[in-house]
């Protein structure tokens, strides 16, 4: 069965994804739908029972390694997020991969430890890799804290969500923010003024997918803009039907 329907993501589906996360960052990240449908349903705080609690006031030291003996060394404070955000973020690692063609080893060099002494560590490793000739990549100076440095509260990332119509613009404008509101299980209720375009289940009824189909105009339109109503005819063979009448054969 297709990930795509909603039918698919009953709560044991959930947790079986969410237990392959450390983080629900990281469950966000990698599994949005099932995050979305354990959001609706207030099973985070259950299937996300296990995750590591990340503090913003702690960092560990990372570093990924490359064959060709380059290395970019770095602070972080939840090294799942930063491995996210370089892999997908025009990052120096990730410039050096598209390069190179390599794929680097990531290996986290310390524990989480206070921020001033991380600074001191991350120094430390740079010019321990250097010693050994390694090529760093590293183009900011050590001691940048790899991270947010605000500490957002409930209460600040309710202030920002307020100028969001929905979790996308405040997913997209707000990254720190809408991360802590999803590792504390705020999102929800600091989300709930904003649109939701998910309809309930059941609305995509075939009465409702060829008003969609009329709606949209064109074929085009009702596969991509009317995407719900689309499936569900698929999935219920209402689509030859819907076109039949819409002259679309």
């Amino acid at each position: 069965m297709s990930y795509h329907y909603k039918d698919y993501w009953t709560k044991e589906v959930c947790q079986k994804l969410a237990l392959e996360c450390k983080s629900r960052k990281e469950f966000h990240n990698k599994y949005r739908a099932a995050f979305d449908v354990s959001s609706k349903n207030n099973w985070l705080n259950e299937l996300c029972s296990h995750m590591l609690c990340i503090n913003t006031l702690y960092r560990c030291i990372y570093v990924y390694e490359f064959d060709d003996n380059f290395a970019y060394i770095g602070l972080t404070y939840d090294i799942n997020d930063r491995h996210y955000r370089h892999m997908n973020n025009n990052s120096s690692v990730y410039q050096h991969m598209k390069e190179t063609n390599l794929t680097p080893i990531l290996k986290q060099l310390t524990d989480y430890v206070e921020i001033d002494i991380a600074k001191e560590k991350e120094k430390y490793f740079v010019e321990k890799y250097k010693k050994e000739n390694w090529q760093i990549l590293n183009k900011a100076k050590t001691g940048s804290l790899g991270g947010i440095t605000t500490i957002w509260s409930k209460e600040k990332c309710h202030k920002v969500a307020l100028k969001c119509k929905t979790k996308t613009e405040f997913y997209k404008k707000y990254t720190s923010a809408s991360g802590s509101a999803l590792k504390n299980g705020w999102i929800e209720e600091i989300c709930s003024h904003m649109e939701n375009k998910t309809k309930p289940k059941g609305y995509w009824n075939y009465e409702n997918c060829l008003n969609e189909a009329i709606k949209q105009g064109t074929r085009n339109k009702f596969r991509i803009k009317g995407s719900g109503a689309f499936k569900s005819a698929i999935r219920n063979n209402w689509k030859d039907k819907i076109y039949l009448y819409m002259n679309w054969i």
